[in-house]
């Protein structure tokens, strides 16, 4: 059986840099949501670092960071899930840490073994299976809306593609 990979070694630092970038821009969770108090609608773009919030017609946009928030919702049911937000983005720049130290390693060049691959998969794995948890409470406890996990699905999926990116990685795993 031959060895067969999803990332060829000799492009690691490129394409890990390339998914960092993308997965720093990228939100992990998109939702429009309406108020029928107010009878309006707002939409809200999630990152790691915060919340985009968009209130049509009201002339209201701001970009909200997370600490901001956790104290905002200190005294509400959504306290919980606002500090394991802020746990789960300690995670994502865990990741960030390693594809720091990873692209810019001035050393020979190494191929990426499959324990490196792992390292840099498992945060990817339980920061998107985390935010698709957090996106999952939101709509469990009945706060109203539409919400699109964007950012988790591609962190749960990148992660996969490095923890299953050679048949060695496979062979640790199991």
């Amino acid at each position: 059986m031959t060895d067969w990979k999803w990332i060829n070694p000799e492009y690691t630092k490129s394409i890990v840099s390339v998914i960092a970038t993308l997965l720093l821009l990228l939100p992990w969770n998109v939702s429009v949501q309406y108020n029928p108090i107010l009878s309006r609608t707002s939409y809200h773009a999630r990152w790691w670092f915060g919340e985009f919030q968009y209130a049509p017609g009201a002339d209201f946009a701001a970009l909200v960071p997370l600490p901001r928030l956790i104290e905002a919702q200190s005294a509400s049911m959504f306290y919980g899930v606002h500090l394991f937000w802020a746990g789960v983005s300690g995670i994502f720049l865990i990741f960030i840490a390693i594809t720091v130290f990873t692209v810019f390693d001035e050393g020979p060049y190494q191929p990426q073994t499959a324990r490196n691959y792992l390292l840099m998969a498992t945060p990817l794995i339980l920061s998107g299976i985390s935010y698709l948890g957090v996106t999952g409470w939101m709509l469990l406890r009945g706060l109203p809306g539409i919400y699109i996990p964007v950012g988790a699905l591609f962190l749960l999926g990148f992660g996969l593609v490095f923890a299953t990116n050679t048949s060695e990685t496979i062979n640790l795993l199991t």
